[in-house]
């Protein structure tokens, strides 16, 4: 990020609640560049603190954890569009077909739907497979699935 960019975040965060935090200007740049690097030295010298007193860094970083936080989540969310732009792509393109449902059923639990289903796929059918097999898969299944008794009609 360049440093006019860094400067227009800063003034852009202090002017949406000023009094939310109280820090001056040359901090939030600090908590920016660390952010930004995840190195909190490089991130206080290049903020205009003193080389020297880089070892306090760490500790108004901890004393601060709430701008931190604001500010990852901020940066997280910058590359939201990104990440479902590479979903949609893997759940369209993708070579194999395990991979294109996952990536489906991805999109439809982040768009609210329910939980994926786990799915395992087995080359074996039914009629392969021992008792003591068929029963332990019934098992499994009965126990994530729990049948509730209901008179049909």
């Amino acid at each position: 990020m360049s440093d006019k960019d860094m400067r227009k975040k800063v003034r852009l965060l202090k002017k949406s609640d000023p009094d939310e935090y109280n820090v001056n200007e040359q901090f939030l740049r600090f908590v920016a560049y660390y952010v930004e690097s995840g190195n909190a030295r490089e991130a206080w010298t290049l903020a205009g603190y003193s080389p020297n007193s880089a070892g306090t860094a760490m500790s108004r970083l901890r004393d601060n954890w709430r701008l931190v936080e604001s500010m990852v989540k901020e940066r997280i969310g910058a590359h939201v569009p990104m990440a479902l732009t590479g979903i949609i792509e893997l759940a369209q393109t993708a070579k194999q077909e395990s991979i294109r449902l996952k990536a489906q059923q991805d999109i439809l639990y982040r768009a609210g739907y329910d939980k994926p289903m786990e799915m395992i796929v087995t080359d074996k059918e039914a009629k392969d497979l021992k008792d003591e097999e068929l029963q332990t898969e019934l098992l499994a299944i009965l126990n994530k699935n729990p049948v509730i008794d209901a008179e049909v009609e």
